[in-house]
């Protein structure tokens, strides 16, 4: 009668043990998620590289704000936006430095062709989009000079 009772106490040991463990895991894992989106808070962008913009007119077109989750940041849309409303960028690179700190890396776009035109210059640039005459002086052979904003 003891054996008996013995074999019935393992085995009812044993019956819920992989949902134990299948439960702490998911525990554990909803932990660390929770504390990825409390702690990893963007407090600082930084702009790095070569721009005809300013560091802060990159940052208002990114839209990255105070605050946001440096995990759910989709870093192909803030991509997509810069590209867009900031033509003379030819590269946008992200890195995210944990704690609170996302770093912009852009790089400025080389025109690829241009013309004089009426005293200007119009000028197309190396991702095949036609940046205009606005702000761009022709040196001969030399090719197109930005002047205005911060000019290369």
């Amino acid at each position: 009668m003891a054996a008996r009772r013995n074999r019935r106490g393992r085995r009812n040991r044993g019956r819920f043990g992989a949902l134990y463990k299948l439960l702490s895991a998911v525990l554990i894992l909803a932990a660390i998620v929770l504390g990825c989106v409390v702690f990893f808070r963007v407090n600082t962008v930084e702009v790095v590289g070569d721009s005809p913009y300013t560091a802060e007119e990159i940052i208002a077109v990114s839209g990255v704000e105070q605050g946001d989750n440096l995990f759910a940041l989709n870093k192909y849309q803030i991509s997509s936006r810069i590209y867009t409303q900031l033509p003379y960028i030819d590269t946008v690179n992200f890195v995210r430095r944990y704690p609170d700190t996302l770093v912009i890396h852009v790089t400025a776009g080389t025109p690829a062709a241009w013309f004089e035109s009426g005293g200007g210059c119009r000028v197309g640039g190396s991702r095949g989009g036609g940046w205009g005459g606005a702000g761009w002086r022709c040196r001969g052979k030399e090719g197109p000079v930005r002047g205005g904003r911060g000019g290369r």
